[in-house]
C-alpha cells in the first residue's frame, strides 16, 4: 500500500520565484492569503465554501472528533472551533505543527469507527493510491459519519511532494461512489472565467518574478491587480458555468455501510 498523503495543505503556502539557481521564498496563511497572493480569489472562495458546509451539515458542534487527514499545519482548523480536532499526517520534518495521529503505509495509527467528521483539505489529489486514501477515511467514520473533502477540478501541477490526479465534478461523484461514499453535496469553486486568467497570472508572475532586483516587487503588484479582475469575472460567471467546470471541487458524503478494506 502506497497511499501517502502529502502534506499539500499547510497554511504556509509558498511563493516561489527561481532566479539563476536561488529559489526566494515567501509564506502566507492560505485561510486568509494577502492579496498578492497568486491563489488569493480560488483560497478566498474554497474557504468561504467550506465555511458554507461545515454550517449546512453541522459538521463542528460540541463533543464531536474530527480528523484531519493529511493535515499538515490544518489552516482550515479554526473553522471548528467546538470539536475535539485532531490532525494525521506523517511524521517527518518540515511541519509547523507535529501531527496528534501518524500514518503510516497510508494507514492512520488509531482504531476505526475513531471519528464523527474526516477533513481533507487538498490533498486527494497528491497521494499515490485513491481507492486506499478513501477507504480509510471511511474506516475512520463512525456510522453517520461525514467526509469533508476538497481537491482541484483545474488547477496548475504543483507536487507536494507529487501532483498526479483532477477531477471533473462527475468524475469526483463516480470516485466517491466506487470507493464506497454516497455524496450529499457538491460544489465547484472559480469558474472558467477565473481559472484561465488564474494559469495566465501563475505563467506571467515567475517569469516577471525571475527579473533580477525588481522581479518580485512588480510580480506583487502585477498580482494583486489580476486578483481583481479575476475576482469580478467569476462573480459574473453563471452558477451553472462555474459547477461545471470548477478550479476547485468541495463535497460532503457519507460511507456506505460495510467492512473496509482493512478493518
Amino acid at each position: 500500500m502506497n497511499a501517502r498523503p502529502a502534506s499539500a495543505t499547510t497554511d504556509a503556502t509558498s511563493e516561489r520565484y527561481v532566479v539563476g539557481e536561488v529559489v526566494r521564498s515567501h509564506y502566507y496563511d492560505r485561510s486568509d492569503p494577502p492579496i498578492t497572493a497568486s491563489a488569493w480569489h480560488p483560497l478566498r472562495q474554497l474557504r468561504r465554501e467550506i465555511t458554507r458546509q461545515v454550517a449546512a451539515f453541522t459538521l463542528d458542534r460540541p463533543g464531536a472528533d474530527i480528523v484531519d487527514f493529511g493535515a499538515g499545519d490544518a489552516p482550515y482548523r479554526s473553522l471548528f472551533p467546538r470539536s475535539s480536532y485532531r490532525m494525521a499526517d506523517i511524521d517527518e520534518a518540515g511541519h509547523h505543527t507535529r501531527p496528534d495521529l501518524s500514518i503510516v503505509d497510508g494507514r492512520v495509527d488509531v482504531d476505526a469507527g475513531c471519528a464523527d467528521v474526516v477533513v481533507s483539505f487538498q490533498v486527494l489529489e497528491h497521494v499515490d493510491d485513491v481507492a486506499l486514501y478513501l477507504d480509510e477515511a471511511r474506516r475512520l467514520l463512525r456510522p453517520g459519519g461525514r467526509l469533508l473533502l476538497t481537491t482541484h477540478g483545474v488547477w496548475p501541477y504543483h507536487p507536494h511532494p507529487r501532483d498526479l490526479w483532477r477531477w471533473t465534478p462527475e468524475g469526483m461523484r463516480e470516485e466517491l461512489i466506487r470507493n464506497g461514499f454516497v455524496p450529499l453535496a457538491l460544489r465547484g469553486v472559480v469558474g472558467p472565467l477565473g481559472w484561465t486568467d488564474q494559469i495566465r497570472m501563475s505563467a506571467m508572475r515567475r517569469a516577471i518574478g525571475a527579473i533580477p532586483l525588481v522581479g518580485r516587487i512588480c510580480a506583487s503588484l502585477l498580482t494583486a491587480v489580476l486578483n481583481v479582475k479575476i475576482a469580478i469575472e467569476d462573480g459574473v460567471t453563471p452558477d451553472p458555468i462555474r459547477q461545471r467546470d470548477p478550479a476547485l471541487i468541495v463535497v460532503v458524503a457519507e460511507p456506505l455501510q460495510g467492512p473496509s478494506r482493512e478493518t
